[in-house]
């Protein structure tokens, strides 16, 4: 889908949608809460001075988040996109981890909000663990394995990675794509504070 051409979803409202390709085939990723969902969902803007500081390229994928008394994301990656390449990801997530400290050191970081982040990265993380040991180390985000595969040629490409939340995934049938969907039930770790 392209940012001016928007699916409409029966009975779910979009909050947010990034594609930084017009024009491409593949990509572009979206988040729709039910409209009987009692939580506000908030589009969680894209951080420019970053993204230049970073030195983000075009042609690598998309993400967006919003923030419903967590962090949500969608995430996708282009096919064959080195690790190297994926910077848009971590420079939305900037404000959630600690990696960017070292470029910003002043920038005021949350380390304690739950996040959950889905998509289809386009690699098996069991080949690629490279994207499981940054997102843990820098992130605090721990990779969810999916037990069966998640596309119909029965590759694991989609993933979800975690912080302060459990998920449990379920198998949903699907006839309209590729990509087997996952279905996410998502319960928040209690958290442990000192008073």
């Amino acid at each position: 889908m392209d940012s001016d051409s928007l699916v409409s979803l029966h009975n779910y409202d979009l909050v947010h949608h990034k594609k930084r390709e017009p024009g491409r085939t593949a990509g572009g990723v979206a988040i729709y809460p039910h409209i009987d969902c009692l939580t506000d969902a908030v589009a969680i803007p894209d951080m420019p001075r970053v993204e230049k500081l970073v030195q983000v390229e075009m042609g690598v994928g998309d993400v967006c988040l919003v923030s419903v008394n967590r962090v949500l994301g969608s995430v996708y990656i282009h096919p064959n996109v080195p690790f190297s390449k994926v910077k848009f990801l971590f420079s939305a997530l900037a404000t959630y981890g600690t990696w960017i400290l070292g470029l910003i050191p002043e920038l005021d970081v949350d380390l304690e909000v739950p996040i959950v982040l889905l998509g289809d990265f386009n690699v098996d993380m069991k080949d690629h663990s490279e994207y499981a040991e940054f997102m843990e180390k820098h992130f605090g985000l721990k990779h969810h394995p999916m037990k069966s595969p998640t596309t119909l040629g029965c590759t694991r490409i989609d993933h979800a990675f975690l912080r302060n939340m459990n998920i449990e995934c379920m198998p949903h049938v699907s006839y309209f794509s590729y990509h087997r969907p996952i279905l996410h039930q998502i319960t928040e770790r209690a958290a442990i504070r000192n008073l």
